[in-house]
Parts: C-alpha cells; structure tokens; sequence
C-alpha cells in the first residue's frame, strides 16, 4: 500500500529536468531578439544565405510556438558583425560558417553574457553545399543554446544528442524544451508565468527552481488525495 502511495505521489509531482546553459544567462531582448546572418555568412562553405535563411525561419517558428513564453524572435537583415567576434550585439543571435574541424561538431554557439546576445557557428567542415543532412535540424538546437538551454536527457528534446525521430527536420518543441524556455522567459500573462515552471538544473548542477512551480502544488493536493484514500484503506 505504502509502495502504491510512494509512486503516485512520484507521478503526481514529477516533471522532466531541462538544463540550462548559465543560470545568469538570458537573451536581453527576448520580444525582440533578431536572428541574423553574419557578415560572412556561409558563403566559404557554399552554402547560400536563402538556404540558411530558411533554416533560421524554421528555428524562430519552432521556439516563438509556446504561448506561455514571452520570447518572440524574428529573422533580421544580414549582420555586418563577424561570426568569430568575441562581443555581439544587444538584441542580436548571429549565425555563420566557420571552421571548427573535419569529423567533430556540427555546430557550436557561444553566449556573450554581458550583452544577452549569443553567436552560432556551423561547422564548415561538416556542412557543405553537397552535404546538408541534419543542417536545419542542427540551426533549430544550436538557436536553443542561444535562448539559454544546454544538453537534454529527453530523447524526445530537440536539446538532445540522441536521435529524435524527425529525421534531422525538427518540426515542434518536446515538453522538456517548452518547460525550458517558459521558464527562462514567461510570459507573466500566463499561468505559467505566475506560478514559475518546472525544475531546472543549472550547469554546475546545482537545482534551481522557478518560484513554487505548479507541478509542485499539484503534488501537494495529489499527496492530500492519496492519503485520504490511504487512511479510510488502513481503517476499513
């Protein structure tokens, strides 16, 4: 009986565990932040701005899909800045080619925290004009290290490292992903927003929550119902 208790409660308050790249990190502009192309774009790699474009459009329609986020990017104009600038501009995730290494990465991104801005490189070395499997899949996880997410363990995150069935093409956000960025950028219009979301675990491991989190008021009144219903079994 008691076992039966144990794991309802479990149920009743569990939720899935996004990681988040820097617990001081956030995009400085979340309602408008552009995504831009760099100044070199990835024109060594022959790939042409309309291809990445595209593949930048596919990003934003993903993680702009969540109601109770506040976060709302859009596609910018070509950037003057450099890819392999160390400071980006507020207000600005850039992407670009660069070289980073025959059979290794497909893709890194590196935040400027100061700004809340955050730069893209796709491998050149892995990606070209003849190879562009996985590209789209790779722009739409490496924009959501720019939101502020690390590495999932959801096989279902398109933060994750496993293969998630979308056959490189991510077409929506997996629960883990949605839980992130609300949690990093509620919309305070939303329940979400009033309440905080789920756990999230900071890069160095170290738990942080947002506020009282809803999961874990449904666990509350979850654990009232099963004890109820536990004492009338232990008094029958």
């Amino acid at each position: 009986m008691f076992k039966f208790l144990f794991f309802a409660l479990f149920v009743a308050s569990h939720a899935q565990a996004f990681i988040l790249a820097d617990k001081n990190y956030r995009l400085s502009k979340p309602e408008s932040t552009s995504l831009k192309i760099s100044s070199e774009g990835c024109a060594a790699a022959g790939i042409s701005d309309a291809i990445l474009k595209d593949a930048m459009e596919r990003a934003v329609e993903i993680w702009n899909d969540v109601p109770e986020s506040r976060l709302k990017i859009k596609v910018g104009s070509k950037s003057g800045t450099s890819v392999t600038s160390s400071t980006i501009p507020k207000g600005e995730v850039i992407i670009g080619c660069a070289s980073l290494g025959a059979g290794t990465i497909a893709g890194v991104t590196n935040q400027d925290k100061a700004n809340g801005s955050a730069r893209i490189k796709m491998n050149s070395d892995f990606f070209n004009a003849s190879q562009l499997v996985g590209f789209v899949g790779t722009v739409v996880h490496e924009f959501g290290h720019a939101v502020g997410l690390t590495h999932s363990k959801d096989p279902a995150s398109v933060m994750t490292y496993e293969s998630n069935g979308w056959n490189y093409k991510p077409s929506y956000l997996a629960q883990d992903d949605v839980d992130g960025v609300v949690y990093l950028y509620p919309n305070d219009k939303q329940l979400g927003g009033l309440m905080g979301s789920c756990n999230s675990y900071a890069a160095d491991g170290k738990s942080s929550q947002g506020g009282m989190g809803i999961e874990l008021l449904f666990g509350f009144f979850g654990f009232l119902a099963l004890w109820k219903v536990a004492r009338k079994l232990l008094n029958s």
